[in-house]
C-alpha cells in the first residue's frame, strides 16, 4: 500500500497514555488506554468520526494490566486474571472462575454478537479458556502453538485461528 491510499481517521491524541487495543462495533471506534485508565469512543460521524468521549460512565475504571477487548453488545476488557464488563458505559458485575487458574493472565479476549460464548487467550499456558457471556468455565483448548500466538478470532464454521508470525493456524477440536 503505498501512501497516496491511506486516510487518516482519527489523528494521534496527546492525551493517550497506552492504547492496548481497539474495536470497531457499530461504526464506532472504541480504544483501551491501559495508561489514562480509560475506554474511548469515537462515534463515526458525517465525514470521520467525533472527537473521543469516555465509555465509562460509571467510576473510574482500573485498566493498567488491560491487554485487550472484545464487543458484542458488551465490552469485556482482559485485565491480567480478570475480565471486565461494561454496558451502556456502565460497569457490570462479572467473575471468572477458572479451575486450577489462579495463576493465569490473559493476554487476549474475543466475542462477538454471533457467538455464545467469550474466548480468552493465555499464551504461558498454552490455553484458550470458554467461558459462557455470563462467566461460567466451560472448557479449555490446549495446543503448544498458542503460546506463540501474536493474535487470533474465533469463527462459529472455522474454530479458533491463531496469527503465529506469518502463518494463521486452525485449532481443530
Amino acid at each position: 500500500v503505498t501512501d497516496d491510499k491511506t486516510e487518516v481517521l482519527i489523528e494521534k491524541d496527546d492525551e493517550w497514555g497506552d492504547i492496548k487495543d481497539m474495536w470497531m462495533y457499530n461504526g464506532n471506534i472504541y480504544m483501551v488506554d491501559a495508561g489514562k485508565d480509560e475506554l474511548y469512543k469515537y462515534l463515526v460521524a458525517e465525514g470521520g468520526y467525533s472527537a473521543k468521549t469516555s465509555y465509562v460512565k460509571s467510576g473510574k475504571a482500573d485498566l493498567a494490566k488491560a491487554s485487550s477487548m472484545a464487543i458484542d453488545k458488551s465490552v469485556y476488557v482482559a485485565l491480567g486474571s480478570r475480565v471486565l464488563k461494561y454496558e451502556s458505559g456502565n460497569s457490570v458485575g462479572f467473575s471468572i472462575k477458572i479451575p486450577g487458574g489462579d495463576d493465569i493472565e490473559f493476554d487476549d479476549i474475543f466475542t462477538s454478537e454471533e457467538l455464545d460464548n467469550i474466548y480468552l487467550l493465555d499464551k504461558e499456558s498454552k490455553k484458550i479458556f470458554v467461558v459462557s457471556k455470563e462467566g461460567e468455565f466451560l472448557k479449555q483448548i490446549s495446543a503448544s502453538v498458542i503460546g506463540n500466538a501474536t493474535d487470533f478470532v474465533v469463527d462459529q464454521e472455522e474454530g479458533s485461528l491463531l496469527l503465529v508470525k506469518d502463518k494463521i493456524i486452525r485449532i481443530i477440536e
